[in-house]
């Protein structure tokens, strides 16, 4: 297993991109909007630019423009999985913890895999976690999410990918038609693990704790 750590962040975010770097040191990047609407790589700063928009209602698609270079750039051919975690949480990385990864062979045996596993519960915040918090433009501003649910990873604390589970979901959602995937999806955690349901991709909770969990939300 070669794994590559990616962090999704924002611009208004980026005073913590040095301490980012200084605890990971290698084999990662850093993924954000691009200001220039077009994807492309920084590998001095390790960081991934991509042509998706900078806010919260966009994470679904900016995970799914970072994962389409992932597959796509030759540079990271070498890595067999990824590891997706948030800017606030990836802060709290150091080498001994991702080396501590590499412990766990169940990580390298399935294809999806994550420390904090959720799963939904019947009430109205669950479909209304988005609010406040889109922009007031969204079509999801005060519009319930009303999509399925099936159990999924705290995307926050991180979760695994394989290639083939990429690969997978690259072939529903890529840079291709991210129109589409604005009109139904506004939780990139739930939507990966929803894509990967379709091809009997189960999630696998390891606790590999690269992270401390916070228990269910």
């Amino acid at each position: 297993m070669k794994l590559l750590i990616v962090v999704m962040s924002c611009h208004k975010n980026w005073n913590l991109w040095k301490d980012i770097k200084r605890g990971i040191k290698k084999n990662f990047l850093i993924f954000t909007s691009s200001p220039k609407n077009e994807n492309w790589y920084d590998e001095n700063d390790k960081i991934l630019y991509l042509n998706c928009r900078d806010t919260y209602e966009s994470l679904p698609e900016k995970v799914i423009c970072m994962i389409d270079q992932v597959l796509q750039q030759d540079y990271f051919k070498k890595y067999t999985h990824i590891l997706k975690i948030d800017d606030y949480e990836a802060v709290k990385l150091t080498p001994e913890k991702i080396k501590n990864i590499y412990n766990f062979p169940e990580i390298e045996r399935n294809d999806y895999t994550g420390q904090e596993l959720l799963f939904y519960k019947n009430n109205r915040s669950a479909r209304t976690y988005h609010y406040g918090k889109v922009s007031k433009e969204s079509r999801w501003h005060d519009n319930l999410y009303k999509g399925t649910f099936v159990p999924w990873f705290n995307g926050g604390k991180s979760y695994i990918l394989s290639r083939n589970a990429m690969e997978c979901i690259n072939t529903i959602y890529n840079g291709a038609n991210i129109e589409v995937l604005r009109r139904y999806e506004i939780y990139e955690d739930l939507m990966i693990a929803k894509l990967l349901h379709k091809f009997s991709i189960f999630p696998v909770q390891v606790q590999y704790n690269a992270v401390e969990a916070s228990g269910d939300e």
